[in-house]
């Protein structure tokens, strides 16, 4: 009653304004789409309405972000019904932060005494010491340069792999070439978020009957989803007898998990890991891989 009393004319409609979370009357012409990356105005003073519109920035690139989730979510639902096509996501090659997620911020590795004139440079036949203890040799520190074998997150040397259609399982993850046991296979990417936006993000799930997630921890602070936006990783199914494990390394200043062969794996194959079916939510997760 209190905004219809707010003076007003046909044709103008009311908007709760973030920052301020003020009501008032508008009309069209004074309404602009938010574009994701919008900082406001170039020349800034401190007062009550430039604090405001500061905060409603902040806030709206919350909300955005949540309603661009939430449509991922939505078409991903419809597009799996009887398609003949891997359901659609935004490819990106690195996690991306969401909200306020804090990303690590880990020692730099040590620089490896490893013989850079070696036939393979921390490579798995040698005793590199950052190998040995998961660490990623960093780009600029390695004296083998270009030669260092122990850069495989970074340089994403993946083996040829494709989306394929898994009888009973939706899609999966399958090797176009020969991969033996030990061989990185893949690196799980996705969105990076906190506990507060992974629960959100499973409410709505819920609330929509979408059963599968692409939900992976790093720490108990942050989480990959790569349901959204991801890679060639997210199709991956659940085994309970798989042929490959997850790892996780420290690349530069960070964690970040791979997916690593435990077994040979011919071309043709699927490529699966055990999902370990900790309960999301509150049910738990059916297996659905054909093994006893």
């Amino acid at each position: 009653d209190n905004i219809d009393n707010l003076k007003h004319t046909q044709g103008m409609f009311c908007v709760h304004f973030f920052g301020s979370n003020d009501y008032y009357w508008v009309h069209r012409g004074r309404v602009f789409h938010y574009q994701e990356g919008d900082r406001g105005c170039k020349t800034y003073t401190k007062n009550t309405l430039n604090r405001h519109f500061e905060k409603a920035l902040e806030e709206t690139k919350v909300a955005f972000e949540e309603e661009q989730t939430n449509k991922s979510i939505r078409d991903l639902k419809r597009y799996e019904r009887g398609s003949t096509k891997p359901p659609p996501f935004a490819r990106i090659d690195t996690n991306r932060p969401v909200g306020n997620v804090k990303r690590q911020e880990l020692e730099l590795p040590p620089k490896c005494d490893c013989d850079p004139l070696s036939e393979s440079p921390c490579g798995s036949n040698t005793n590199c010491i950052n190998r040995m203890l998961m660490i990623e040799c960093a780009v600029d520190m390695c004296g083998a340069g270009e030669r260092c074998c122990n850069q495989r997150f970074q340089r994403r040397k993946y083996p040829s792999l494709t989306s394929s259609k898994a009888q009973g399982r939706g899609w999966g993850l399958k090797a176009l070439q020969d991969i033996k046991a030990g061989e990185f296979v893949i690196e799980y990417v996705g969105e990076l978020v906190d506990d507060t936006e992974l629960w959100r993000r499973i409410d709505y799930m819920h609330q929509i009957n979408e059963q599968n997630y692409y939900f992976l921890t790093i720490t108990k602070d942050i989480i990959i989803d790569a349901g959204p936006k991801g890679n060639l990783a997210r199709f991956m199914n659940h085994s309970c007898e798989p042929n490959c494990e997850t790892q996780k390394w420290q690349v530069g200043t960070e964690t970040r998990v791979g997916l690593f062969a435990i077994d040979d794996i011919p071309s043709g194959s699927e490529v699966t890991f055990n999902y370990n079916f900790e309960c999301v939510g509150t049910e738990k997760k059916k297996c659905h891989c054909s093994t006893s």
